[in-house]
């Protein structure tokens, strides 16, 4: 007796695996950001340099953008939790819209010269 191929089952499977998917990138996300230590705003002002290749995790609010290159990105300016003003280059690879007042997650990481550059973000 030969079986006869059921194509309802691809019409449930398939959904059920993009489900899946979604939320295992989403939780990994989450995860790879939330698991760096907190950026140290007074170690980093007191010599930048001890900080470089070091990757951090940074809360703050979009106050304005600094500047802006066509092939390289955008430095912006932020302000952490406690009021303290930070510039970070974001790079074009990352294309995200960043607006005064919003608020992000950064993951940062402070180049040899004590730039601070934007690796991740997630809005909250």
């Amino acid at each position: 007796m030969k079986r006869k191929f059921n194509p309802v089952i691809f019409v449930l499977i398939i959904p059920l695996a993009a489900v899946l998917f979604a939320a295992a990138s989403f939780y990994f996300k989450r995860a790879a950001v939330s698991e760096a230590a907190e950026f140290p705003y007074d170690a980093y002002i007191a010599d930048a340099g001890s900080l470089a290749g070091n990757v951090y995790k940074l809360n703050a609010q979009i106050d304005s953008q600094l500047a802006y290159g066509e092939s390289a990105g955008k430095v912006v300016c932020v302000n952490l939790s406690g009021g303290e003003p930070l510039a970070l280059f974001v790079p074009k690879s990352l294309s995200q819209n960043l607006y005064p007042g919003q608020k992000y997650t950064f993951e940062v990481g402070v180049l040899s010269s004590g730039a601070i550059k934007v690796l991740n973000s997630e809005k909250f």
